[in-house]
């Protein structure tokens, strides 16, 4: 296949998962398909006739092989025939009772690969896809991706499994594991800390959301990120962000155990912030300030000693960053 029908292909896969940033990684788990009163089948010829599609000619003959296959909810337990499909592109399995992914590492020239929903455990098999650009392992059994070598791979989603650490090892993901990804979404995992992720330099977009991360440290490496989704978990600390962070634009602290405006003032090392997201109540002597930046506003509730703090609408960063300076100086006041 030429290179340009790729790049196509690849962009057409890319396409079909656009993420939203409050919802990345959010799964709406269908269980009917999990139910184990339901008969469990093999995938089949019959099964793959009537889930295939997108023909697509072979060199620059007549032949024509069809390179995309669809066996969503269908629930399979055995893809070993796809040993045979050397020709496909993009497969989709998911919703299904798939405990093993072997059999589609024999497809050589895969680059789009979606097995979410299943009971996969291992997946270093998956290697063997050296052209591999989209991996969805989402609502599986994975404890760990440090197993994964993928040079082309650009857009990883493994949200809903058993990971608890990215630094089994000791080293880290080292970068030659994933050395174009640009996207990693790991919400509802296990993780306690972004330990061992620094090297992956590539990543613009990170999505973390209900995990159990007590800081940012970690992340100070990941110079390219524009997007960081870290909501719903137990961050008191923003250590990791530092000024090399120059082009995060969106990043998501929502329900977090983020509990002082001093805590937050350091993000005003950030050029690009333009969408913040964080709930803040700090009570500090007779002054309630709860800082929304959901909805851009900060609420002032204080006593009639305090007569100069009220509600102020914050319309962008450039306007919030001079308000937390004011802000951290009145945690610390007595009215």
């Amino acid at each position: 296949m030429s290179s340009s029908n790729e790049t196509h292909n690849s962009d057409e896969g890319q396409n079909i998962e656009e993420i939203d940033d409050e919802e990345a990684g959010k799964y709406d788990r269908n269980e009917s398909y999990a139910e184990e009163t339901l008969p469990r089948q093999s995938l089949s010829r019959e099964i793959i006739s009537e889930c295939i599609s997108m023909p697509y000619r072979l060199g620059y003959g007549f032949s024509h092989a069809f390179i995309k296959l669809d066996c969503s909810d269908r629930r399979l337990s055995d893809i070993e025939i796809l040993r045979s499909y050397i020709h496909l592109r993009f497969v989709i399995l998911t919703g299904n009772f798939i405990t093993d992914i072997t059999p589609v590492s024999h497809i050589g020239h895969l680059i789009y690969l979606k097995a979410d929903n299943n009971q996969i455990e291992r997946v270093d098999c998956l290697n063997k896809l050296r052209f591999l650009q989209y991996l969805d392992l989402s609502g599986n059994k994975l404890t760990t991706i440090n197993d994964l070598k993928l040079p082309f791979l650009q857009h990883l989603k493994v949200n809903e499994n058993a990971i608890e650490t990215l630094n089994p090892t000791g080293y880290g993901i080292p970068p030659e594991q994933f050395p174009a990804l640009a996207t990693l979404e790991l919400r509802s995992n296990r993780l306690t800390s972004f330990e061992g992720i620094g090297a992956l330099t590539t990543l613009t977009s990170l999505y973390c959301a209900e995990n159990s991360l007590r800081d940012t440290s970690g992340l100070s490496k990941l110079t390219g990120l524009v997007r960081l989704h870290a909501r719903d978990n137990r961050i008191s600390r923003l250590n990791g962000i530092t000024p090399a962070m120059s082009g995060l634009e969106y990043l998501n602290l929502r329900g977090n155990r983020i509990s002082s405006f001093r805590a937050v003032k350091v993000l005003s090392v950030l050029p690009s912030l333009k969408v913040l997201n964080l709930l803040l109540v700090v009570t500090s002597g007779n002054v309630l300030l709860k800082l929304d930046l959901q909805h851009q506003i900060i609420h002032l509730a204080t006593s009639t000693s305090c007569p100069q703090m009220r509600t102020k609408n914050i319309v962008d960063t450039s306007v919030l960053f001079p308000l937390l300076v004011r802000f951290t100086q009145v945690e610390n006041m007595a009215c």
